[in-house]
């Protein structure tokens, strides 16, 4: 029986410190303890690229965040294991990964203006390295294991600009992203890739006290390439009498995003 219970935690309290010119921010620490003794902590990872929820500090004009998660887990826990039906079980699975983010960033606020620029460089890696017990108890298969390794380094700039007069106020956001790709998998084609990205997008807010108008502009645009090196080997959790290998091996959680082009949008509020 793979079935297991969980316990989860998540602190997330007076994250933010200041120190005169030095500003930190403490990580969302979450905490996963299952029934069957398999646990895994999050001490703010910054899954999807999301750096909110990661420790960082900043010391003007420098700034840097990181987080990291690790967990020991089995088949019943373990959330990116080749599919079955398999002809034996994952245990221990350990699964970790690590995210970190260093630049150069500023921000001006002078009365009805906002504004703010930042250029960073960010990086992303996950694994998992699992432990395959085989049902038959074939000795060539006593040292196998399966094994995933994901991740992106990536060049991210940002520019941001805002003015409110009180009856009238604009936004301005853009941010570009550069970067490339990785992902191994155990006896499968390394896939590597590209990308670059663009998001633009322009908000105006007209008060005219009895009524309020919206309009909001947005474009996102994505180029995104990959290719792959090696060949398809036999794997031993498929290589049972009866059994059919599925097509592909999906990972079920992973920090990269895939980001699709977007197009323009215009939107129009009437507050009566």
């Amino acid at each position: 029986d793979w079935s297991s219970d969980v316990c989860s935690s998540d602190l997330d309290v007076m994250r933010q410190l200041e120190f005169g010119s030095v500003s930190i921010t403490l990580p969302i620490i979450a905490l996963e303890i299952y029934t069957n003794g398999d646990f895994l902590i999050d001490f703010g990872f910054p899954a999807n690229g999301d750096f909110t929820r990661s420790f960082a500090i900043q010391v003007l004009p420098f700034t840097g965040a990181g987080g990291f998660y690790f967990g020991v887990l089995s088949n019943a826990t373990a959330k990116r294991l080749p599919p079955g039906p398999l002809c034996g079980s994952f245990s221990p699975v350990i699964e970790a990964g690590v995210g970190l983010r260093i630049g150069l960033g500023k921000d001006i606020n002078k009365g009805v203006l906002k504004a703010g620029l930042s250029l960073t460089v960010q990086g992303i890696i996950e694994g998992t390295l699992a432990f395959y017990n085989d049902n038959l108890k074939r000795p060539e298969y006593d040292d196998a294991v399966f094994y995933y390794i994901s991740g992106q380094v990536s060049i991210v700039g940002q520019i941001y600009g805002e003015i409110d007069f009180a009856i009238i106020s604009a936004r301005l956001d853009v941010l570009i992203r550069i970067g490339v790709t990785f992902a191994m998998q155990a006896l499968d084609p390394i896939v590597l890739g590209f990308f670059a990205e663009i998001i633009v997008s322009v908000s105006v807010k007209i008060n005219l006290g009895i009524f309020k108008i919206t309009i909001s502009l947005s474009f996102s645009a994505t180029l995104r390439e990959s290719f792959t090196i090696g060949s398809v080997s036999p794997k031993p959790w498929y290589t049972c009498p009866g059994s059919t290998p599925p097509r592909a091996i999906r990972a079920r959680r992973t920090a990269l995003d895939v980001f699709d082009a977007g197009c323009d949008d215009v939107e129009l509020v009437f507050h009566p």
